[in-house]
């Protein structure tokens, strides 16, 4: 005998699967959608703690900037400062020089023989000037001042005879280079 079976059982299992299926796919799109949405919020988060940190090191940026600003400047003065010492050392060694060569060309000049009238100096060059009763107390008094030891070379430039007060004396020009470092 041949049994039929009337319940519909197939129609039911194929209810069940597509509720199993529909079930199954709405937990997949949950699942999906919570992991979306997991990763936006971390992403979100992440993009908010880099900005913050682009604030704050902008706000670094700026001290650093004011205190490099800062630096510069001390370094200008420092420089200025240096220049400034630098100045003060060499008019220091150069006051003891000035006095020395002063010392040796008065004490050089041959006692009512001879005297200056002009002395100038200039970057390493001495020019001077005076009247003598005669070329020997200028041969003299070039040959003495040429043994000072700042004293490179020592050149006559012109020696001319004049009248003064009806006197015949002899005005001479003289060139002499000082010595480097003295």
């Amino acid at each position: 005998m041949i049994k039929i079976n009337l319940l519909p059982y197939r129609e039911e299992q194929r209810k069940t699967t597509l509720a199993r299926r529909t079930f199954f796919l709405v937990v997949v799109v949950g699942v999906f959608l919570f992991l979306l949405g997991s990763v936006h919020t971390v992403m979100v988060m992440s993009v908010t703690r880099v900005e913050k940190k682009v604030v704050q090191a902008e706000k670094e940026l700026q001290e650093l900037k004011a205190i490099t600003g800062d630096l510069e400047k001390f370094k200008q003065d420092k420089e200025i400062v240096e220049k400034k010492l630098n100045i003060i050392e060499n008019l220091e060694k150069n006051r003891h020089f000035t006095v020395k060569l002063l010392t040796v060309l008065a004490t050089e000049i041959p006692s009512g023989a001879m005297w200056l009238t002009l002395l100038d100096e200039q970057e390493r060059n001495l020019r001077l000037e005076g009247i003598a009763r005669d070329n020997e107390a200028i041969a003299h008094y070039m040959t003495d001042i040429e043994k000072a030891p700042f004293i490179d070379s020592v050149d006559l430039l012109s020696s001319q005879q004049t009248v003064i007060s009806g006197e015949k004396l002899k005005s001479f020009k003289i060139a002499c280079r000082i010595r480097e470092g003295a």
